[in-house]
């Protein structure tokens, strides 16, 4: 991306139903030589306060630092007048709100970068029962595509965009 090759990229860690044993990340809070916590096993959590949520709530907090990784990264690479975290839109997202009951109700996205200025950070936003296809639409309307996803979209989502 920065040698100009490619404007979008895709990095996916893993599936919906990941055996990746994250209780072998060396270096990490996760790390348990001979424990197998597989991420799928972890995401059927039970009930807060379980061994297996503590194992989640570790795998979270995990991910989370590799995504400050990612942004922290683009930040320290010079793009155009600013970096690269200005100009880049980075999403990180699940496939359920919650693995525990493979719920899909109020869905959480996390954006990073500016989008070229495109996008108003800094902030929590909240759409209830609106579908994410809005946000994919949003997504492409700030990288110039005037398109929409699925049937139902409700088109780009109000006060996301600069």
């Amino acid at each position: 991306m920065s040698c100009g090759l490619t404007s979008v990229g895709t990095l996916q860690a893993s599936y919906h139903t990941s055996e990746l044993i994250m209780s072998r990340f060396e270096g990490t809070e996760m790390y348990a030589p001979n424990f197998d916590m597989r991420s799928h096993q972890a995401s059927h959590y039970g009930q807060a306060g379980t061994d297996l949520f503590g194992h989640y709530k570790k795998q979270v907090r995990w991910w989370m630092s590799q995504f400050a990784y990612l942004l922290d990264a683009l930040k320290k690479r010079p793009d155009g007048g600013g970096t690269m975290r200005d100009t880049a839109l980075v999403v990180l997202c699940s496939e359920v709100s919650d693995g525990n009951t493979h719920s899909h109700h109020d869905m959480p996205f996390i954006l990073g970068g500016r989008a070229n200025g495109r996008l108003s950070t800094g902030r929590a936003l909240t759409y209830d029962n609106v579908r994410h296809s809005g946000l994919l639409t949003s997504i492409a309307h700030a990288m110039g595509q005037n398109v929409s996803f699925g049937q139902d979209s409700p088109g780009p989502l109000n006060g996301l965009l600069s």
